[in-house]
């Protein structure tokens, strides 16, 4: 009798991959984009790379852009991702920058906000093969940034990011495409990531992802940006995940771009729901949570 709640949605979800996985296997590569976490920022004192991280992962997901995230140090588990992202890490050590460039030939680097720091904060090469010498500042409580959508306007007042989010005010704060290399780069000076709205964000993946010709795996209607889903593919069908961070349960309907079929999720509130499609939308498993 000592067993806690969270012993039931393990039961749960083991149910349902036990139900499901005839319909899993290998799953298949997606490609798009490797998101690139710097365990040098984590470990740092006033670096913002895990505030960073979140905004990064909505944002991708939000449009149904193909992601997944390495290690500072797993340039080696590269696969047929089209894009590298360094999202605001600001340190990150030259062995493994030097790694992911060397790595990067035949793919494009999207770099927000500096990263020529180690772990320790001393400075290093960073992008300057590409021309790049940063000229290092605080960011103000406002920053304005210069996208083909127009200007946005990023907020940094919450949690005192003024003394430790840095920008590099070396270049005009708007995007830069520097094509010298195999691995054309494209740099946003002002590290976006680590402001307090993820709509600027946005904007920028959307951007980028359209330059790049990232396509979307799939689109979203509902959930006001509560919801976060996450499709993963398989041999014999596809699953979707869905999690809802609000107070309200929540209905997301979501258009597979591959298979072209329609499905609606009801996601609990603090819940998450999953299900296996077939590539014509029927539902072959689905995730019943428990009831508390």
């Amino acid at each position: 009798g000592s067993a806690r709640p969270e012993g039931l949605v393990l039961l749960a979800f083991g149910e349902f991959f036990k139900e499901a996985q005839e319909f899993l296997g290998e799953e298949k590569p997606s490609g798009g984009i490797a998101v690139v976490g710097s365990h040098s920022g984590l470990l740092s004192l006033k670096s913002h790379t895990a505030a960073a991280q979140r905004p990064t992962h909505k944002a991708l997901a939000a449009l149904g852009l193909p992601f997944h995230t390495l290690a500072e140090h797993e340039f080696d588990r590269l696969t047929d991702e089209t894009v590298i992202l360094f999202p605001s890490v600001k340190r990150l050590g030259a062995q493994a920058l030097a790694g992911w460039l060397a790595a990067a030939k035949g793919r494009a680097l999207w770099v927000s906000g500096p990263l020529a720091q180690d772990g320790w904060g001393l400075p290093t090469q960073g992008l300057s093969s590409y021309g790049i010498r940063e000229r290092r500042c605080e960011v103000s409580p406002f920053e304005s940034v210069r996208l083909k959508a127009g200007e946005k306007k990023v907020c940094f007042e919450s949690q005192n990011k003024t003394t430790y989010v840095d920008k590099d005010f070396g270049l005009a704060p708007k995007v830069h495409f520097l094509n010298k290399h195999k691995a054309p780069l494209y740099y946003l000076p002002v590290p976006v990531e680590a402001g307090d709205a993820l709509g600027p964000v946005e904007v920028l993946y959307g951007e980028l992802a359209a330059a790049c010709r990232v396509k979307p795996l799939f689109s979203q209607e509902g959930g006001a940006g509560e919801v976060t889903v996450m499709p993963r593919f398989f041999p014999k069908g596809v699953l979707y995940v869905a999690f809802n961070e609000g107070s309200a349960d929540r209905k997301v309907r979501v258009k597979d771009a591959g298979f072209g079929f329609k499905a609606v999720l009801e996601v609990p509130a603090g819940r998450a729901a999953l299900a296996v499609f077939d590539p014509k939308g029927k539902v072959l498993a689905s995730y019943q949570g428990p009831d508390f």
